[in-house]
């Protein structure tokens, strides 16, 4: 991809975490399109294969497993301009990394200190600190309401009512979490 363009060429990692980060980015965007059917190859072998099948639960199975997908507890919350859902792991089900965390804003990927630290907060009393759930958790707001200027790769987002995100996101963990008996 990158022969004629040696600069480019020198910051490409091993072949391994090149793939890794392109399977990520797939396995991110199923979880926000489970309509779509994806599959990935890598010399002649079947990483991952998605067929479209619509259903979330399904993509949750594909990306995580489907034990974990079991273990998930569906969240929803809805105010004025904004909606949150989604799924969230049982307390049970932890990893050591955030990795297996997926937040969306209106479809997209992103990072957010707001959602990740009303996410983080919900489940404070829950677990140990070193430990991380599951979680695929989708926001919808008005886009006027988010800043995606934040990173160059639009990955990092703000939000004009911060609080009002962070309560939503908290509570919609929080319900779900006591829906699913716990």
């Amino acid at each position: 991809l990158f022969f004629s363009v040696p600069a480019r060429r020198k910051f490409l990692k091993t072949v391994q975490t090149e793939l890794n980060h392109a399977v990520d980015f797939v396995q991110r965007t199923l979880l926000a399109w489970p309509a779509v059917a994806f599959r990935v190859l890598h010399d002649g072998h079947e990483m991952l294969a998605y067929p479209g099948a619509g259903d979330r639960r399904h993509a949750l199975a594909t990306v995580y497993g489907r034990d974990v997908a079991r273990e998930m507890v569906p969240l929803s919350y809805e105010s004025p301009g904004l909606n949150v859902h989604g799924f969230v792991s049982k307390p049970s089900v932890t990893r050591a990394t955030r990795a297996s965390q997926a937040f969306f804003v209106n479809g997209r990927s992103v990072r957010s200190r707001t959602v990740q630290n009303a996410f983080d907060q919900a489940f404070r009393r829950l677990m140990d600190a070193d430990r991380h759930p599951v979680a695929v958790l989708f926001v919808e707001i008005a886009p006027e309401m988010v800043d995606v200027n934040v990173h160059p790769a639009k990955t990092e987002v703000r939000f004009t009512r911060d609080g009002d995100i962070y309560a939503a996101v908290r509570h919609a963990v929080e319900s779900a979490l006591l829906t699913g008996g716990l």
